[in-house]
Parts: structure tokens; sequence; C-alpha cells
């Protein structure tokens, strides 16, 4: 028999899932709507974590004008872990916070960084940040599905795409019991921001307004995120990604004077 596999999509199967070589050779999507194509997909393996944090309070802070701070500290919470790992990873940025899903290998020091952060956190800003954690293994016993994709949006620069619900699950677990799942403090140092930073202007709306639009199915079901993006693709005439404001030709990098 001389009929060989067919590993274009997925991971190949002498990848070890304990380590991020399983995230790391996925085959990656370029075009957005793809998504909901399912080939694209593969369980997260039980021998993970997910890992959120998010700042207490955000909300009020945010009412106080300190929008800048909430995000800076909740995009720090990717960087010192990018710092840490020198690897990608998949994870969600969530404006006062991120979740990150990684092997179990890499808990100890990513707690230390994350810990570091949290430090930070309330000795410069003044503001808490919840670092919590659950197993995948937790969450899939119940009930909850894993899944994870990646987005190309440039050559090597790939986000993550999850699906299946158990993103949620988990962070009603760390909202609901911070006793058990909260991350207990290190004596790990004071975090630095060195590894956060970003060069560009401010992306300005081009027809009076910005909107972000949030879309949940109520069914695990891809046709309707299938069906809900060719009715957007009619509205923008055909291609939807030309209402997306942010892209190459409308970002502008800052003077040095302005950095």
């Amino acid at each position: 028999n001389n009929v060989q596999p067919d590993f274009t999509i997925g991971v190949k199967m002498d990848v070890d899932t304990d380590t991020l070589a399983f995230y790391d050779q996925m085959v990656s999507f370029k075009k957005f709507s793809d998504f909901t194509d399912p080939k694209y997909f593969e369980d997260i393996p039980d021998s993970w974590c997910i890992i959120i944090t998010d700042i207490k309070g955000s909300t009020k802070a945010i009412e106080n004008g300190r929008y800048q701070d909430v995000n800076m500290i909740g995009a720090a919470s990717v960087s010192v872990v990018q710092e840490v790992l020198d690897e990608d990873f998949p994870f969600v940025f969530g404006g006062d916070g991120a979740t990150l899903v990684i092997p179990d290998k890499y808990k100890s020091k990513v707690f230390d960084a994350l810990c570091g952060l949290r430090s930070l956190s309330v000795e410069k800003f003044g503001l808490g940040l919840r670092v919590g954690c659950v197993s995948v293994k937790e969450v899939y016993e119940r009930g909850g599905k894993l899944e994870v994709a990646k987005h190309e949006l440039s050559d090597s620069k790939c986000i993550a795409i999850f699906r299946g619900g158990g993103l949620s699950i988990a962070e009603d677990l760390i909202k609901g019991d911070e006793e058990k799942y909260e991350v207990e403090n290190r004596n790990s140092p004071l975090a630095t921001l060195d590894g956060l930073s970003c060069t560009w202007q401010p992306i300005s709306n081009q027809r009076g307004h910005m909107m972000s639009l949030l879309v949940l199915s109520c069914e695990d079901n891809s046709k309707v995120y299938q069906d809900f993006l060719k009715k957007l693709d009619g509205i923008y005439g055909g291609d939807s990604s030309t209402g997306n404001p942010v892209n190459i030709d409308k970002m502008k990098l800052k003077s040095f004077a302005t950095i």
C-alpha cells in the first residue's frame, strides 16, 4: 500500500502535544471566513491549562478615565508571558486582561511572570489583577469543548481562534471560586514592561464612527457564522474586510518625538 497520510491539515502525528510544538506546527489559514471550516481546528490537549487574567474593578477605572492604564496591564498579561516563553502560544486579549492556553509544563515560569505583573499592577498603578488557572482536563470533565485554529494575519504572524465554549467555562470557574482557582502569590520580582510598546498612531474613523460587532451563535453550528458572514459581505458590496479600519494603508508610525 503506497498511500501516504495527508498532513496538509491539522497537526503531524509525531508532534509532542505536551509542548508548544503542538500549536507551532498547526496549519494556519489566511482568509478570515475560513474560521467556519472545522478542518483547521484541533482539540487542545488535556495536559494543557487555561490561565485568565483580568483587572478587578476595571469598569470603574475606565469610567474614571484610566482606560490606558487598564489596557496596558491587560496587554502586559500577554507580553510578560511572551518574554519568558519566547515561543508562540494561543491567547486572546480582552482589553482588561487576557486568556492564555499553555502546556502544564510551562505553568511555573508563567505563574512567576504573572505574579510579578500582579505586584506591579498594585504597587505602581493601584489596580488589582486577578490571575486564575483551570486545567483543560477539568473543562473536559465538565462537558466543555476547547478547540484552536491559527489565523495568519501576515507572513509568520498568526492569532489563535478558539471554539467550543471551554473558555467560558474556565472563566465562570475562576470568577465563581476565586479561592480555589486563583494563582497563589509568589516572591516574584516586579514585572517590567520592556516588551510592551505601541509605535502606531491612533487609527481614525473613516465615516464618523467605529463599531465593534460581537456575534455569538446559540447553536454549535458553523453554518450560522457562514450565513452571517455572507450577509455582512453583502452589506459591504461583496467583501466585509473593506470595513475593517485596521489595515496597512491607514496605519502610520508615530514620530520619535511622540514615542
